[in-house]
């Protein structure tokens, strides 16, 4: 919650002084965290808040390399699914992977667009437990979905690779969908075909000159792409560099 926001159970340290000071004498294998709806308006702040809260819980826990890992927001329509505010969100909590001993369960496939919270809490449990065993335990299980890892322009065709990407496909035999591109201009209008060819995808559109693509970065986008095992691909934006 934001820090600043009036009411009784709005301030942060309401929180932790309640539910989490209590428990600092007890040894925590790790943290779950599923949160951000309420602060999708303001992603940088909730960038370095949450980086923090990871920080600080690992100090007073003393447990410096404490695995910590959350859900990333889900999609949603309250009748504003277009917006992108969520896309920013959820690339905040992206970035905040860059702290050692985290992880992330992508649920773009799982929201509801009539319900904030998504009532499939089974698929969520279960990735989170996929990035425990993997990066905690060592066990060779797979814990991503596709992660774009490279974007070439190449006239009006764009081929996006992705690592963690085996068995690239879609979840329901349809085209990929979700895919968005930009010229100069920043201006994002969905591609015109997207297919799949190994572990790329090759996107073309009427654009001339594309130079920006993004995936999934609406409030409720109905996203299919996925790898063999079911795990959906990470959002993404190439317009931030």
């Amino acid at each position: 919650n934001r820090p600043w926001q009036p009411g009784p159970f709005k301030p942060a340290t309401v929180l932790y002084n309640g539910m989490i000071e209590p428990l600092l004498p007890y040894r925590v294998a790790g943290t779950i965290w599923y949160q951000g709806e309420g602060n999708a308006d303001q992603p940088e702040t909730y960038r370095s808040m949450f980086g923090a809260l990871i920080e600080t819980w690992r100090e007073k826990f003393e447990h410096p390399e404490m695995p910590f890992y959350w859900a990333q927001l889900a999609s949603w329509d309250n009748g504003d699914g277009d917006s992108t505010d969520w896309g920013f969100l959820r690339e905040a909590q992206h970035q905040t992977r860059e702290l050692p001993y985290t992880g992330q369960a992508i649920l773009m496939d799982i929201g509801e667009a009539d319900d904030i919270h998504p009532r499939n809490k089974q698929d969520v449990g279960n990735r989170l437990a996929r990035i425990a065993l993997a990066e905690h335990y060592g066990e060779d299980v797979a814990f991503r979905g596709p992660v774009r890892t490279s974007v070439t322009f190449k006239g009006d065709v764009t081929i996006v690779n992705f690592d963690h990407a085996t068995g690239l496909t879609t979840r329901d035999g349809e085209p990929p969908r979700g895919f968005e591109i930009a010229g100069a201009d920043h201006q994002f209008v969905p591609v015109d075909s997207a297919t799949i060819d190994g572990e790329t995808i090759v996107l073309t559109t009427s654009i001339k000159n594309p130079r920006y693509v993004r995936y999934a970065w609406r409030r409720w986008v109905d996203a299919n792409l996925q790898n063999a095992e079911t795990l959906p691909a990470e959002p993404f934006r190439t317009d931030r560099n």
